[in-house]
């Protein structure tokens, strides 16, 4: 059965990971029966290989943000912002920049969008906290910047289901509920497979971080279901959020 591109970009990155951490183990990975997506045999020993994606499901165009295009393109252009703040040198506390869909001309957007940021992150770069501003509307396309602590120098990217991102706090409910949600889902699709289970999660929260998911790690219920859970972030790289072995780094 041929692999969604998710399940395949995910594999990739896990087994990247294994070679950067132990070049010479050796391993063999096979399509599953579904349930799991695949086996994994490493150091003579068989794992059933589960991935799946953390996102916000919908939005009130009813526009799935799963979809990996248009997720990634919005996060590129935060990323582009934050790098240019750094490079000029202005970029002092930490910002979330809500973006809400769908945009006709991205491109042209995009333009007005980061020259905006770049203003609102200038004049806003000496005090601790600022009223969140529209930088751009054009029908339901709609993004706005707000500085709001001084904390850590970054910029989030932010979606939610109105036009406005949601607040620290419901980001916090929001990852435990979304967390626990795709473990209870993962637990019982598995449930009948007797080996030991990874499951790979594929980070499209773009509000939650590593330390928003580590921070609710002991509060998730039926982790302990799983030999190890390893996290795929956007830019091909992860972590372990849970694991097993008692080093707490898998097998390596």
């Amino acid at each position: 059965m041929k692999k969604r591109e998710d399940e395949e970009f995910c594999k990739c990155c896990f087994d990247n990971y294994i070679n950067d951490k132990a070049m010479s183990v050796k391993k063999r990975w096979e399509c599953g029966d579904e349930p799991p997506d695949y086996y994994l045999k490493l150091r003579n020993k068989k794992y059933a290989v589960e991935v799946t994606t953390i996102i916000v499901k919908k939005t009130k165009f009813n526009k799935n943000l799963s979809d990996i295009g248009y997720v990634e393109r919005s996060d590129r252009l935060v990323k582009k912002i934050e790098k240019e703040s750094h490079k000029q040198g202005i970029l002092d506390g930490e910002y979330v920049m809500g973006i809400g869909g769908p945009f006709k001309n991205f491109k042209k957007a995009r333009r007005e969008i980061e020259n905006k940021a770049l203003r609102y992150i200038l004049n806003t770069q000496n005090v601790g906290k600022a009223p969140n501003e529209t930088i751009f509307k054009n029908g339901y396309a709609t993004c706005f910047i707000e500085k709001i602590s001084k904390e850590s120098n970054l910029i989030c990217a932010g979606y939610s289901s109105n036009d406005w991102v949601k607040c620290k706090s419901e980001v916090l409910i929001e990852t435990r509920k979304l967390l626990q949600e795709v473990i209870n889902n993962k637990k019982e699709r598995l449930k009948e497979i007797n080996l030991p289970k990874i499951l790979l999660l594929r980070h499209h929260y773009p509000l939650a971080n590593a330390d928003i998911y580590k921070q609710y790690k002991d509060k998730i219920k039926n982790l302990n279901f799983f030999h190890s859970v390893f996290v795929v972030t956007s830019d091909r790289e992860g972590y372990f959020l849970h694991t097993r072995s008692k080093d707490g780094n898998f097998i390596f």
